[in-house]
């Protein structure tokens, strides 16, 4: 038996003592052996990798991937190496428990393991794990942490444990404890779905996996494996091969599956000679024979990682009806050809599809009531959408890793946990080249950045600009053209170096160009529009104006824009009998000229000299107020065309 609480320990089984015998000697046969007391043996776990193994596993007793217990122990190591490991000390786990007796003994599958001892003990004998301490292992550690938060006061508002969680032998692969909130809606729409297959999409991390583990608890998984989609049948013949029962009954199919199943054949059977034509027809029926018998729903994870062959038969069952399926996808990598045929399901309402968005306000404060009961009050919905763009994933992450007490205002300081980067780093590579550019380009941005602004910033051709933006706000990173949350930006900020940042700044055309991608640099403009790395000035900003209200009386004749064409000429020109019409065209032609100055591509005299603005030029020079007028009447007379005469 396993006490969580206090020290780490087992509790072996119980041996009873024989009692005591006439024939015993006085100094063994004490009080114990006459009461004939069950002896206990109490073994505390060392602070070892393996005992962490042990604690994981133990939390909730149900099947975990492989790749999920290597992701919290070695999340920035690639994959195979993280399972590398994970074998290493999982047989120093196993060792473990033979060493203590302990029973039931690990269960472990090619892509799975579970062990669900008894436990044992309460609160009251001790924090959670007392004195483990496990040091080189963040994200462990901050596991751990959420879980004694979790353990360290009632849960206000949660649900029974049978409604909540999902602590079955089939490899669900929901997160333990009671914390799935919202989505009471999605759930609504799922069950009350006829459609032979439902497909919810959503970016990674966005709960599509626990919505359907908690929508049917029921169900059997096949779960498809990043890296394994050219392997036929990956997810079904690990289905198949945790359910031995529903091969019985295949009747004249059953040699048709034991080529794929070749446990199926008796000592020493053979199989038949290969029928090129009717094979594939013959396994396809007979697969779906064997999960029709015993299946009225299948549930699908990651669908866009099966293999081709897999999907086929799905879709063979969809066309069947008999077995209705359920599917977790990313839109953005589903095959074209297994989203054309998923487009003509439902276009025949044979499918439908359901694409999350983040959390709601309210259903990230309940997430936070329920996961950290020990942080402060305040308005922690609105900062967990904030920093996490309402993604569940994210927001666990941001939660466990805050110290207790903490207050919202906590978050914006708070950075990813090495998972979270990890994972927001590895959608990053998952991107074409003009995709990546585009994404690390919006994290040095400030603001919100046209298009084209974006594309110069990352030596992005325009007409390639629009595509690629696409295909990163597909993966959750952008939000049209900035970062989806803050997380996004400050991970992906910590992957650029300072010189590319300094390269991505000086690439902007001349008008727009930043000086630098840090905060405090002086402000830029490009066609109209502001990309800013940080404050402007108050003579930049009013230059600006100037030049937009130029702009409006050059193309609309606005006389009253920004102060240009003012009443007191309006006045004037009626009293020369030129009336509105003259006052606007003697506007428009001022206007030009401050247009002119504005935009020349160079600021004060010099600037002023090239758009042939001789008011500018004289009093960038430092002339008198009346020379100015001057050189402005001497401009008018040897360019008559620019100041057209009154109207009738």
């Amino acid at each position: 038996m396993l006490h969580v609480h206090g020290p780490l320990r087992w509790q072996a089984r119980a041996r009873r003592v024989p009692a005591r015998t006439p024939g015993d000697e006085p100094e063994v046969a004490d009080a114990a052996h006459a009461a004939a007391e069950p002896a206990c043996d109490v073994h505390e776990l060392p602070v070892t990798l393996a005992s962490a193994l042990l604690l994981v596993l133990a939390r909730d007793g149900r099947w975990l991937t492989r790749s999920e217990i290597g992701a919290l122990f070695w999340p920035d190591v690639p994959e195979a190496v993280a399972l590398a490991n994970l074998r290493v000390h999982l047989l120093r786990a196993r060792q473990l428990v033979a060493t203590l007796d302990a029973a039931p003994p690990m269960q472990a599958e090619r892509v799975r393991l579970r062990w669900a001892p008894p436990r044992a003990g309460s609160a009251a004998d001790g924090p959670l794990a007392e004195g483990f301490d496990l040091r080189g292992f963040p994200e462990f550690d901050a596991w751990l942490r959420a879980w004694r938060a979790q353990s360290a006061a009632p849960m206000p508002h949660a649900a029974p444990a049978g409604d909540t969680e999902v602590q079955r032998a089939n490899g669900t692969p929901a997160p333990a404890g009671a914390d799935f909130v919202g989505r009471r809606v999605e759930q609504a729409r799922l069950r009350a779905s006829a459609a032979a297959v439902l497909v919810v999409a959503g970016e990674p991390g966005i709960g599509k996996t626990r919505l359907l583990a908690e929508t049917f608890t029921d169900a059997p998984w096949l779960r498809g494996q990043e890296g394994l989609q050219s392997v036929s049948f990956a997810p079904l013949t690990a289905l198949l091969a945790a359910q031995p029962d529903w091969l019985a009954d295949l009747g004249a199919y059953r040699l048709d599956v034991a080529r794929l199943l070749p446990e199926l054949l008796a000592p020493g059977e053979a199989l038949p000679p290969l029928d090129a034509l009717t094979a594939r027809a013959r396994l396809f029926e007979g697969l779906a024979r064997a999960v029709e018998g015993h299946a009225a729903r299948l549930l699908v994870d990651d669908l866009q990682w099966a293999d081709a062959a897999t999907t086929d038969w799905l879709l063979l069952l969809a066309r069947r009806g008999r077995v209705r399926w359920a599917a977790s996808a990313r839109d953005a990598e589903l095959p074209p050809a297994l989203a054309s045929s998923l487009d003509t399901l439902a276009a025949e309402g044979r499918a439908m599809r359901l694409t999350l968005a983040g959390l709601d306000d309210e259903a990230l404060d309940s997430l936070r009531r329920r996961m950290r009961p020990d942080l402060a009050q305040g308005h922690w919905g609105q900062a967990l959408r904030a920093g996490t763009g309402g993604n569940p994933f994210y927001a666990r992450a941001l939660l466990a890793a805050l110290a207790p007490g903490e207050r919202p205002d906590a978050l914006p300081r708070q950075p990813p946990t090495q998972q979270v980067a990890a994972q927001l780093r590895q959608r990053l590579h998952h991107l074409p080249a003009d995709a990546r550019a585009l994404a690390e380009a919006a994290a040095l941005a400030v603001g919100r950045p046209a298009p084209a602004e974006l594309a110069a910033m990352a030596a992005v051709a325009v007409d390639a600009a629009l595509p690629a933006l696409e295909l990163a706000e597909s993966e959750g990173l952008l939000a049209g053209t900035r970062c989806r949350h803050d997380l996004v930006r400050t991970a992906l900020r910590a992957g650029i170096a300072p010189a590319r940042a300094r390269r991505a700044g000086s690439t902007l055309p001349a008008p727009a160009r930043a000086r630098a991608p840090r905060a405090g640099a002086r402000g830029a403009r490009g066609r109209g529009r502001r990309l800013r790395f940080g404050p402007r000035s108050g003579a930049c900003a009013a230059r600006d104006r100037r030049a937009r209200a130029a702009r409006r009386v050059a193309v609309r004749g606005d006389v009253d824009a920004g102060g240009v064409g003012r009443p007191g000429e309006r006045i004037a020109a009626r009293r020369r009998g030129g009336g509105p019409r003259h006052a606007r065209e003697g506007a428009g032609a001022r206007a030009r000229l401050r247009l002119a100055g504005a935009t020349a591509g160079g600021r004060g005299a010099a600037g002023a000299r090239r758009a042939g603005d001789p008011v500018a030029s004289a009093r960038g020079h430092g002339r008198t107020r009346a020379e100015p007028a001057a050189a402005c009447r001497r401009h008018r007379r040897h360019n008559p065309d620019a100041f057209p005469a009154p109207g009738p």
